[in-house]
């Protein structure tokens, strides 16, 4: 994802950092030289699992 309009940019950090208020979401970037090159979010949880509460994650988007 590359955004070159910086109104597209600003948006784009407003949404990611809302993201960072909520604790089951995990953002991670991967960067060159100071450049985001990409990324991904990474969710955290408990499921039930034949019974048993089991912590489990999972990537995803927003």
């Amino acid at each position: 994802m590359r955004y070159d309009i910086q109104d597209k940019r600003d948006s784009l950090f407003e949404r990611l950092q809302d993201t960072y208020d909520d604790p089951i979401r995990n953002l991670y970037g991967l960067f060159k030289v100071g450049e985001l090159l990409g990324g991904m979010m990474v969710y955290d949880f408990t499921m039930n699992f034949r019974g048993t509460m089991i912590h489990a994650g999972g990537a995803g988007c927003s």
